[in-house]
């Protein structure tokens, strides 16, 4: 079934099935301060990893600067619980073009018609087989004055950030052409294709200790 005709919401007890509820990505700065959020469908709700989608097009309300951003992309977001940030993806239908554009943060919570976490400015961003490049490093420095940012998040963030950009740049399931074939397959199928679902909910099980927070931070 192809998504673009698919309503809000249904509910399915499969895993990888499109799940049709209300549901909300919400991006915090330090302090709580609302900073971004979405409505995709949840696609995947397993512990401790899930997976949304949005077809294009879609709407990003960016309450820090006070508007909304509309984007002629599909995109799909992965979430594990634990990690210090999450993989977000696009797909461009005109030229083909993947995009990765993955947040630095602190580990996000899974609430049931929710995923939100605390925003730690640096991003990693990739475009189809290019080398991933960090940005934002400058708001970074930035706002670890304006929030006071604690000795380990100064520390480990900038590690963190390098660290992901070389996995994703390793990594055959996160290479365009995989991903182009997984998009089709969500777009096809209706669901996340099951042979591919642990292959993805278990990517960073080898992810370092030290490059985790500890506790309260």
């Amino acid at each position: 079934m192809d998504l673009e005709f698919i309503g809000a919401t249904f509910h399915t007890s499969k895993p990888g099935k499109l799940m049709l509820m209300t549901f909300r990505v919400r991006v915090f700065k330090a302090g709580q301060k609302d900073h971004y959020s979405w409505t995709p469908r949840l696609l995947v709700d397993l512990d401790g990893f899930r997976v949304t989608w949005n077809s294009h097009p879609r709407d990003l309300i960016h309450h820090s600067k006070k508007k909304v951003f509309s984007f002629s992309t599909d995109a799909m977001e992965f979430f594990w619980e634990g990690l210090p940030f999450s993989v977000g993806l696009s797909h461009d239908p005109q030229n083909d073009r993947i995009r990765h554009y993955c947040n630095l943060h602190l580990p996000c919570h899974f609430e049931a018609d929710e995923v939100n976490f605390i925003d730690l400015d640096i991003d990693v961003i990739k475009i189809n087989d290019e080398a991933a490049e960090l940005v934002d490093e400058d708001e970074f420095e930035e706002h670890q004055r304006l929030y006071n940012y604690s000795d380990e998040i100064v520390d480990k963030v900038p590690r963190m950030a390098l660290a992901l950009a070389r996995e994703l740049d390793s990594m055959d399931r996160f290479r365009s052409d995989a991903l182009r074939v997984l998009f089709a397959r969500v777009h096809a199928e209706g669901e996340f294709p099951e042979d591919l679902l642990e292959h993805y909910r278990r990517a960073f099980d080898g992810w370092p200790q030290e490059l985790r927070f500890e506790g309260e931070v």
